[in-house]
């Protein structure tokens, strides 16, 4: 599976402003129109603002999910990998197909909530 981090998501988080582990992380569904660049793209409203948050559904299960499970680890090629539960949406229907799914940190405003 191919990863994108933003930008700014990554300067959050080597200067220790976003913790993985203990901060509280979300997932949210992505439509395929969205493209993720590392210009403007660093808060929430940048993808819910734009149409791009794939909640058209015509079933009852899609909200946004917490991230549990959270924790790094270092596997024999003395790489760092960071790993989760599985996410898993059920009984959704989306009249818009989903591409991605974003993880930002849960501010106390989610519209400025970093990606």
């Amino acid at each position: 599976m191919a990863t994108t981090i933003y930008n700014a998501g990554l300067r959050d988080i080597i200067a220790g402003a976003v913790r993985l582990e203990s901060d509280t992380i979300v997932a949210m569904l992505v439509s395929e129109d969205y493209f993720p660049i590392n210009i403007a793209s660093e808060v929430v409203s940048v993808i819910t603002d734009d149409g791009f948050e794939a909640v058209n559904a015509v079933g009852t299960g899609y909200s946004r999910k917490v991230v549990t499970g959270k924790e790094f680890s270092v596997d024999e090629s003395n790489n760092t990998i960071f790993t989760c539960d599985d996410l898993r949406w059920t009984n959704i229907e989306t009249v818009d197909e989903v591409k991605y799914v974003v993880l930002y940190r849960q501010g106390f405003n989610v519209v400025i909530s970093k990606l």
